[in-house]
Order: structure tokens, then sequence, then C-alpha cells
């Protein structure tokens, strides 16, 4: 055993005051911004799962994204020599921009998530802003694992009485403070991205 990947809850909450709601009314004072905390927790699990590809300890280097790519996709055919993997990069917006001025790519989005599949040959490419520009990252999809807690089902959820998200992944409530009479919202998630193997990512530099 290596290390140990422990999970916990992550608690939001927000209140709306009845007076914004007689004002613009509950689809914008409560809907409304209930959309853009649900978007601000998905943006943190990203940026988590982006983060923690830091750990890994194999390196490549290049003068260019295709390079650095290229380069890490031989490091990954030795790290896996006997397995039958399939290989996944993470870049940097910044980086995909300064190849876009020279190539033109197909992109796609999936929960939340920038990609192109089959990017230069090599394997599908996972675009974020939430990395730093000349610094790429590349793994087996199979090396990448995740751990939640159900958002609705389970223990927590029937206790607390939640409701998941399209993802099943976030749990919300709603409530009203009987002190102040604001309506407010509680949401509640558990879920963390990881490798496995920290000598199966390959961490890439631009040059």
């Amino acid at each position: 055993l290596a290390r140990t990947v422990e999970l916990s809850f992550r608690k939001e909450r927000k209140e709306t005051t009845i007076d914004d709601i007689q004002k613009v009314g509950k689809e914008i004072a409560i809907n409304d911004t209930d959309e853009l905390l649900i978007k601000k927790i998905q943006k943190g699990i990203k940026k988590d799962f982006f983060a923690s590809f830091a750990e890994g300890t194999g390196t490549a280097a290049g003068t260019d994204l295709q390079s650095v790519l290229a380069d890490i996709w031989g490091e990954l055919q030795v790290v896996y020599e006997d397995e039958d993997i399939t290989p996944i990069y993470m870049v940097s917006s910044k980086d995909v921009s300064d190849y876009l001025k020279t190539a033109q790519i197909s992109m796609q989005n999936a929960f939340g998530f920038s990609y192109v599949e089959d990017f230069l040959g090599l394997g599908t490419v996972l675009v974020s802003p939430a990395l730093t520009k000349g610094t790429v990252y590349g793994t087996a999809k199979e090396n990448i694992k995740g751990i939640f807690a159900p958002a609705s089902s389970g223990d927590v959820g029937s206790t607390v009485g939640l409701t998941s998200d399209s993802t099943g992944l976030i749990g919300m409530k709603h409530y009203v403070d009987n002190t102040t009479a604001n309506p407010g919202t509680l949401v509640l998630s558990a879920v963390k991205f990881y490798c496995e193997l920290l000598d199966g990512v390959i961490k890439g530099t631009i040059s």
C-alpha cells in the first residue's frame, strides 16, 4: 500500500432573501443562483482532478506540444509495456491555442470537459484553463480512478433528504430558515478522482 485516498464531504450553502424573491422572482433569485453554485462546485471537482496529475513521477520533454505528446506517448508504452492501455493527455488551453495558430482541430464537450479524440493519432486530449501553460500530463485511462458517495441514496442522502444533480454526484436540498424566513440551499458532494499508479503518470514540459 503506497498511500490512502480519503473521501470527505464538501458542504456549500447559500441563502436568498425573501426581498430578492419579491423583487426578481423565484426563478432568478433561487433557481438561477442554484445553477451557478452547482457550476462552481463542478469547477472545483475538475480543478482538483487536474491538480492530482502533478503527483506523477514520470517525465518527458519537447520543443512544442506535438513533440511533448509524442515523447509522453513513448514513455507510456514503456511503463505499460505488458498492458493494453488507452492513452489520455491533459493540456492547457493556452498550449492548444498556440497549436491552433498553425493547425485545425475539432473540439468536443462532455460533462463540462473539453476534449479532442485521437489527437495526432496519440489518444484523447483533455483541454483545461486550470492547467499551467507549458506543462502536459499523460497517463492511461485505465489508471484514472474515481470514488464518490451517492448524492441521493445511501445513509447520508436519505438522512439529509437530498436530491441529486444530473450526474448523480452532487446532492441538493432546499429549506427555509424559520428565524429569518429566508430560503436556503444546501449542497453536499463527496467526489474524488485520482491516478492509482503515480509512476504511470508522465509530466511533459514544453521547452
